[in-house]
């Protein structure tokens, strides 16, 4: 009978979901407070951080937040809520400075860390989270970390020694050793640090440089591409469009500019335009079209 009591406490113990302990304030220093009844009052050591609770530090302050082995360490002028689940599930939500976090590898993917541009989903390891501006950034110290870009909807595992960053004008951008294999959340591998150019297995452009558009001074475009910029040359039968600076064609193409070239049956629009070689130049002053 005894026997059968303890192998009915066993399976009760196993059948029953294990209740999550409570994060404690293990360490503090300089100002710690957390939110009560809609109040910041300041946050003892020992204290416990419940579900909902808002925490946060000052410019000279540091907290230690501790949940048997697992540790998150806030920095000063950090701003977090804890949010807790069923099992041990731990959702942070972020808004401003920077957090460490040591988790245990038990348990994939039960804690989160998710500020305004990213989420990082834990997979067992040491990572930092820190917010400033419009940006956010990971580094990993240990193990890998699942870095969702909550703006673009792109996922990528950032593992240790790289960092991944997320900001209000730039999509998901991993720096570091190794490669980085970035995918939409529909599972389309993309070039990392774009949010819509698709990859192949190494990561590279799947379809080579058809496009090359320019975001500064110049843009270039061999074999038949386009180029846009404030200067831009396509070359083999290409496009060049600039407001200012040469756009140059050759061999069929065409150069559009204030200042343009059209060499061997191209043509050339602007200010000041020569088509040379049965090309055409048009211009407001200046304009010459020559004819072989």
């Amino acid at each position: 009978m005894l026997r059968i009591a303890l192998q009915l406490c066993l399976f009760l113990a196993l059948a029953v979901p294990g209740v999550a302990e409570d994060w404690v304030a293990t360490r503090l220093r300089g100002t710690a407070e957390q939110m009560v009844r809609g109040q910041w009052i300041p946050l003892q050591r020992g204290a416990a951080v419940l579900d909902g609770q808002s925490v946060r530090t000052g410019a000279d302050g540091r907290i230690d937040l501790t949940r048997g082995a697992e540790v998150v360490q806030l920095s000063p002028s950090t701003q977090i809520v804890l949010n807790e689940g069923a099992s041990k599930m731990t959702r942070i939500d972020m808004s401003s400075g920077m957090i460490t976090a040591d988790v245990e590898r038990q348990n994939v993917q039960h804690f989160s860390v998710q500020t305004p541009y990213l989420a990082a989903v834990v997979k067992g390891t040491r990572f930092s989270v820190s917010v400033a501006g419009d940006a956010a950034r990971v580094e990993v110290d240990r193990g890998t970390v699942q870095v969702q870009d909550t703006i673009n909807d792109l996922v990528v595992n950032v593992v240790r020694g790289q960092e991944a960053q997320v900001s209000a004008t730039e999509p998901l951008e991993v720096s570091g050793p190794g490669t980085a294999a970035v995918y939409t959340f529909e599972g389309e591998r993309v070039v990392n640090g774009t949010a819509n150019i698709a990859a192949d297995d190494s990561g590279r452009p799947a379809h080579g440089i058809a496009n090359s558009q320019a975001a500064g001074n110049s843009g270039n475009s061999d074999g038949g591409g386009n180029g846009n910029g404030n200067s831009g040359n396509g070359n083999g039968g290409g496009n060049g469009n600039g407001n200012s600076g040469n756009g140059n064609g050759n061999g069929g193409g065409n150069g559009n500019g204030n200042s343009g070239n059209g060499n061997g049956g191209g043509n050339s629009n602007g200010s000041s335009g020569e088509g040379n070689g049965g090309g055409n130049g048009n211009g407001n002053a200046g304009g010459n079209g020559k004819k072989d």
